[in-house]
């Protein structure tokens, strides 16, 4: 029987669906509606696949620690539960009453710790169980302009939050995620996460530095064109073989060092094989961006003459 404090939503993709199940603790049910806002506003699809979150402890699994708080894993035919227990909470408290006085402090606060529970929870749980079924997360920025779906994909610090934030008051360009994406044969899917492109304000749910400044549209559909985003020494669009976007993909994930890839191995959803690699009919290009905000105008022209 379901508890009552349960929450209860899913991935609203059209195929390969995800029910997500939290036996919410304090704070949870405000961040799961934050951050989840476009799938918890809808009916939940039924499905054989479903990730599971709940606060209590269970010590028959491995306890498995981050910065912020420590977990275990279970992984049961097509369920995956996760436990969280030990949160940081009153430091995180204490440190989100820091950042409101000052904007700009890197410290992590409540948000941040929640955010972290999230990816931890659900992110990665998603990610193993697409995986398994031939998707691949990837850090990417999709849109679609003038009906055509791009996909642009960049490192850290590169530009494409920031791209995708100006680009939001373009005619016919419909933003659908700033951050991650999953990329199976010619198709992308969205993932749940507010975009966060905006400037740390006081007034406003903030983390990493970045306020909320949107929330990615429910997607699933064909690939178009895939823009590989680097910096260079001038502003230009030129073309790109899959090789050298393999490994440029590659590279980044290796930096990044998120998702299954670099779970602990004794985390039940571990995936030990690093190596990505795309292939399909979409175009493939590179967009370099010489370094400076004014660039990214330039950049955004470059795409939509594609």
């Amino acid at each position: 029987m379901k508890s009552k404090h349960c929450v209860l939503f899913s991935t609203q993709w059209s195929s390969d669906n995800i029910i997500i199940e939290i036996q919410k603790g304090l704070f949870m049910s405000f961040y799961i509606k934050l951050f989840f806002k476009q799938w918890t506003s809808i009916k939940p699809k039924m499905s054989k696949n479903k990730v599971v979150v709940n606060f209590n402890e269970d010590l028959t699994s491995h306890i498995l620690k981050t910065p912020l708080f420590e977990y275990n894993r279970k992984k049961n035919n097509n369920v995956i539960t996760t436990s969280i227990f030990k949160l940081n909470l009153p430091r995180a408290i204490i440190r989100s009453f820091y950042k409101f006085i000052n904007k700009k402090a890197s410290v992590v606060g409540v948000s941040e710790l929640y955010m972290s529970i999230i990816r931890t929870a659900i992110i990665e749980p998603i990610e193993y169980i697409n995986y398994k079924n031939g998707w691949r997360l990837i850090h990417a920025s999709v849109f679609k302009i003038n009906d055509k779906t791009f996909v642009v994909s960049a490192g850290s610090k590169v530009g494409k939050s920031t791209l995708v934030s100006r680009m939001t008051s373009e005619a016919n360009c419909d933003i659908i995620s700033d951050n991650y994406c999953f990329i199976k044969d010619n198709k992308v899917r969205s993932i749940e996460e507010p975009m966060r492109a905006g400037k740390a304000s006081r007034s406003r749910i903030s983390f990493y530095g970045r306020t909320i400044n949107g929330y990615p549209n429910i997607f699933e559909g064909e690939i178009d064109y895939f823009i590989l985003m680097q910096r260079g020494n001038k502003n230009q669009l030129t073309n790109l073989n899959f090789k050298d976007l393999n490994l440029s993909i590659n590279q980044t994930n290796t930096m990044e060092k998120e998702g299954v890839f670099y779970l602990s191995e004794n985390d039940s959803i571990s995936i030990k094989n690093y190596d990505l690699e795309f292939g399909g009919d979409y175009i493939l290009k590179k967009l370099e961006v010489e370094e400076g905000l004014d660039n990214i105008e330039t950049s955004i022209n470059l795409i939509k003459n594609i």
